[in-house]
């Protein structure tokens, strides 16, 4: 099954229908930020106090979701309940559940494939004012939730964001030492982008940095890591894009333009260039300058990730 085209923030997916906004808001979700059950192999020891301690392994995952289904009419309520019982019908088979919620799997879009156990609702007094509520229950086999490949995740390094965004106030100047605020009394140093990864496994990173900027050099704080290219200038209408090869082994590296790309070769690398990935947990990033001289302009740089399997 091709994967959904578009997961707008706050919504869930399944079979096409679409649940967050009008006309079917969702009041809560329980399961998706939680650890799903663990069970344990630890077993009793003979005659002695404790146990032997053996490896956990995760159970299923269950999802319950809350909806409120608004109507303007008899017929139009109709209507919409029709949609979402076909939509969220018994099936025998696991189908994909696709979803955008801040807090999970780093807010990437996301999937999580499951069945619906569960349907229910009352038609009580509110279901008369055509604001009927609902209660579905999905059983996941696959507790691992996974990102699609073609979203990621993103975080910005530019004015106006706090630092979990990796922000900085203006003006911005960029020095050897990296991304410098000047002292205003709120604010001072090097500001960064702190990128988590709750997954289990290493993801590779794209950095888009917005021109003007002398000598770009995008660095891995937490390891020393960096790629540079100390005779470039990005002008004010240029792009640079640093995303990895499709073996994800190394960078390809090009500048744009309106229309125009032009690819930057390993031969205009700087020296101790290297390819760096994400590895679960935090790592801050950073974009940095070679050129001594400070420059007075304001940039910014995206970076994005795709992790790997979230719990």
């Amino acid at each position: 099954m091709a994967e959904i085209g578009e997961v707008p923030n706050w919504t869930l997916t399944f079979r096409g229908v679409r649940v967050g906004g009008i006309p079917y808001l969702v009041q809560e979700v329980k399961g998706l930020i939680d650890l799903p059950e663990v069970r344990t192999n630890d077993v009793e020891l003979i005659q002695r106090d404790g146990l032997w301690a053996g490896d956990d392994y995760l159970g299923s995952r269950s999802i319950t979701m809350a909806i409120r289904c608004v109507g303007t009419s008899d017929e139009d309520l109709s209507n919409k309940v029709s949609v979402l019982k076909r939509g969220f019908a018994f099936s025998r088979t696991e189908e994909p559940l696709y979803f955008a919620i801040p807090g999970v799997a780093d807010g990437a879009p996301s999937r999580i494939t499951g069945r619906v156990r569960k349907f229910e609702s009352v038609a009580d007094r509110e279901y008369g004012r055509y604001n009927a509520a609902f209660d579905i229950q999905f059983e996941c086999t696959d507790p691992y939730i996974y990102p699609l490949s073609e979203f990621g995740v993103r975080r910005h390094i530019y004015r106006g964001k706090d630092f979990h965004e990796g922000g900085a106030a203006c003006p911005l100047h960029f020095t050897s030492q990296g991304l410098w605020i000047p002292n205003d009394g709120f604010s001072n140093g090097t500001e960064t982008a702190m990128c988590h990864n709750g997954s289990k496994i290493n993801a590779a990173v794209t950095c888009v940095i917005d021109g003007p900027l002398s000598r770009p050099v995008f660095k891995n704080l937490s390891t020393g890591a960096f790629l540079s290219v100390p005779n470039l200038h990005i002008s004010e209408r240029q792009r640079l894009h640093i995303e990895p090869n499709q073996a994800r082994t190394d960078w390809i590296i090009s500048l744009r333009q309106d229309d125009t790309t032009s690819v930057v070769p390993e031969s205009a690398w700087g020296p101790g260039s290297t390819y760096f990935e994400l590895p679960p947990g935090f790592t801050e990033l950073t974009i940095q300058s070679v050129n001594e001289d400070i420059v007075e302009y304001e940039t910014h740089a995206s970076v994005s990730w795709v992790p790997g399997p979230y719990v």
